[in-house]
């Protein structure tokens, strides 16, 4: 870590508390001191405006960066317009202890000494919804990145998870023995990290509320955390005046910040959007900037405003026949295929997995990439944090790469195009997807290229008819989020697969197809593959096209007790010949797997599925399907790839490291291979 900037903004001898916050875009900083809150543009460290305010105790900007609100000690939350300073109302809350946006900026969750969690529409200031059940004072607010879910961290240790849609406790977390000062979740949703006055931190599952892991090491209360952009770091503040940094997947303590500083407590915590920098921030006003290694360096000016210059550095090399760590591949064939290497390098094999070649782009937008790979010559790269930063294509397989003139498109609210969302059909054609969460709402936005990149425009889209969900923008479509609706888009249709999520269930799989950009569309209705499954939810997964007339929709379908405890969660598949205008139901289905079961449709009669600790596959295009019991615990896979009904890899990981696997026998047996680093 670099230490590139530090400034004193001066403190209140009566109220210390020093807080910092950066906007979602990564353009401004928020300092908050005795005489108002700072506004710094967060590249030159230069202000540009001071909203005078009375003391804070919370302090966070909407995801659309128009609002910045803030907790006072005089109980009341007040919300200010960034772009004027001018104060837009007062919510009259009593005792404020913490503050949270939802994703979609449209909700302010506050917690109070009242025992209670207010949710606020931020247009209108209308009290939405309390938050029943607490036994004790919520001191720390979390929204999960999809909206769905609220985190709520009490002064008896307990962590709560709240259903936002209906305001429904869903789960208790309990393992810290002291209060807990803060939540944060990880980006993708699956982790929440808390720090509590017990001097710890704790990584949690989400989904299952298993764990904790617990990082040990502060000395004091551990009073902020805040994961790195890419989830792959944690940075905590706490009151022994240090910052640690730590290895999420490892829990290995990484660095130690600070410790020289004249007062005994680390604020506030928080990764720039881009995951360049950090900022901290204690108790006597003190304000740092760091730099965060190994994806940037910075030069520190020697004048009094010690303005940061970005200078963007090559990723540390990897050294010639060392063995490599892969997170994640794409393979083209059975000799061809891209990868993530895990320290950010993408990498590239012609011998089927066993040696990786660095073909990092030297002019790369960003660290946090999203990526498509149309064949093993041709790919694109973007920073799926910040796709302002631009679009590079290679089509020699990574031997040069171009830079696209202009930048990705960005959603208004500030919301990026999805990792996973960008695809193309060709060197000129593709498409990209952006969507917006909120507390039960999805709102998709499409863009489309025919400059194989560097150009984009919005591809109209409308709302279903018959429909009681509004989109906000126009040009936007309207899902339910929260229900698991499910919408699929190709320049030949575009689809809308409904989910029971947020409902009882329907007895049927719904959908509707569009063939002509909207104009028209087609409901349709599909049975249950079984009347066994009639009061099972059905969750959607994304539907696969292997040509222009024959597809495939999988989809969960899931019953949980009383006592919340899994009934049954199957997997089936229907399949259609016409390019999505009717779907055959297929009556077998596959027992033992989870939600989002992990598949690869390799062609019309060939798919494998993760069946629990197993393998599952079918080459009668799932009609019938045999289980294999092999070497290789899939329990722990996240990525399978097969170029062929006999050749695979997969990628697994025990949550701490990760190994790459394949087979030649049609997944019967895994042969663990030990990547190494070519030039």
């Amino acid at each position: 870590m670099t230490d590139l900037a530090r400034w004193v903004q001066g403190s209140d001898p009566e109220f210390n508390h020093g807080l910092a916050f950066y906007s979602s875009d990564g353009r401004f900083l928020a300092v908050y001191s005795s005489d108002g809150i700072h506004l710094y543009n967060a590249d030159s460290l230069t202000q540009t405006r001071l909203i005078e305010s009375p003391p804070a105790w919370r302090l966070t900007f909407s995801p659309d960066r128009k609002t910045l609100a803030a907790g006072l000690i005089d109980g009341s939350i007040k919300l200010w317009e960034i772009a004027t300073g001018k104060e837009l109302r007062t919510l009259n809350e009593q005792t404020v202890q913490s503050l949270a946006f939802s994703p979609d900026g449209r909700t302010l969750a506050s917690s109070s000494f009242e025992n209670t969690i207010k949710l606020w529409n931020v247009a209108t200031g209308q009290e939405l919804r309390i938050l029943s059940g607490l036994d004790a004072t919520v001191e720390s607010l979390a929204f999960s990145p999809d909206g769905r879910t609220l985190a709520s961290g009490s002064y008896n240790g307990t962590i709560k998870l709240w259903d936002v849609a209906n305001g429904l406790e869903t789960r208790i977390l309990s393992g810290h023995n002291s209060l807990v000062e803060s939540l944060a979740f990880s980006p993708d949703g699956r982790t929440l990290a808390s720090g509590s006055d017990d001097d710890t931190i704790k990584l949690w599952d989400v989904a299952t509320g298993q764990g904790p892991r617990t990082l040990s090491g502060h000395k004091g209360f551990v009073v902020s955390v805040a994961f790195s952009p890419d989830g792959t770091m944690l940075a905590s503040g706490s009151y022994d005046d240090t910052i640690k940094l730590w290895n999420v997947t490892t829990g290995q303590e990484l660095r130690v910040l600070g410790g020289d500083t004249t007062a005994f407590v680390v604020n506030d915590v928080a990764f720039s959007p881009d995951g360049h920098t950090l900022v901290s921030a204690w108790d006597d006003g003190t304000i740092c900037i760091w730099g965060v290694p190994p994806f940037s360096s910075f030069v520190v000016r020697p004048t009094s405003t010690a303005t940061p210059e970005l200078t963007q550095t090559p990723f540390p090399s990897l050294q010639v026949g060392k063995s490599i760590t892969l997170t994640s591949l794409k393979m083209i064939n059975a000799t061809n295929g891209w990868g993530l290497e895990i320290a950010g390098h993408i990498v590239r094999s012609t011998d089927g997995g066993q040696s990786w070649s660095d073909v990092t782009p030297s002019n790369r937008p960003g660290d946090a990439f999203g990526s498509f790979f149309l064949d093993a010559q041709s790919a694109w790269v973007y920073d799926s944090n910040n796709p302002s930063r631009g679009l590079v294509h290679t089509a020699n397989g990574g031997e040069t790469w171009t830079m696209l003139t202009q930048s990705m498109p960005v959603v208004i609210g500030g919301m990026p195009v999805a990792n996973g969302g960008l695809k193309f059909v060709n060197e000129k054609d593709g498409w990209a997807e952006a969507y917006n969460v909120g507390a039960g709402h999805g709102e998709v936005s499409l863009f489309g290229t025919h400059d194989g990149g560097a150009t984009w425009e919005q591809i109209p889209l409308s709302d279903l008819p018959n429909t009681t969900i509004i989109s906000f923008q126009p040009g936007d479509l309207s899902v339910c989020s929260i229900c698991g609706d499910r919408f699929y888009y190709d320049p030949t249709r575009m689809v809308v697969f409904n989910g029971d999520l947020a409902s009882d269930s329907s007895g049927s799989v719904r959908l509707s197809v569009s063939f002509d950009q909207e104009k028209t569309w087609k409901r349709q209705i599909l049975p249950m593959p079984s009347s066994q499954y009639h009061d099972g939810l059905v969750a959607p997964q994304e539907p696969v096209f292997l040509d222009q007339q024959d597809g495939y929709l999988p989809f969960n379908i899931f019953k949980s007790k009383p006592d919340q405890s899994q009934e049954y969660c199957v997997l089936a598949i229907y399949a259609t010949h016409d390019g999505g205008l009717t779907w055959i139901p297929n009556a077998t289905v596959l027992e033992n797997v989870n939600l989002n079961t992990i598949m690869d449709f390799v062609s019309l009669q060939d798919i494998f599925a993760v069946c629990g600790n197993d393998l599952c596959v079918t080459h009668d295009g799932a009609h019938t399907w045999q289980l294999l019991h092999s070497n290789l615990d899939f329990d722990n896979v996240t990525n399978i790839e097969f170029a062929g009904p006999s050749i695979g890899w997969a990628i697994a990981t025990d949550g701490r490291s990760y190994s790459l696997w394949k087979t030649i026998d049609r997944g019967v047996s895994w042969t663990e291979l030990h990547p190494a680093f070519i030039p």
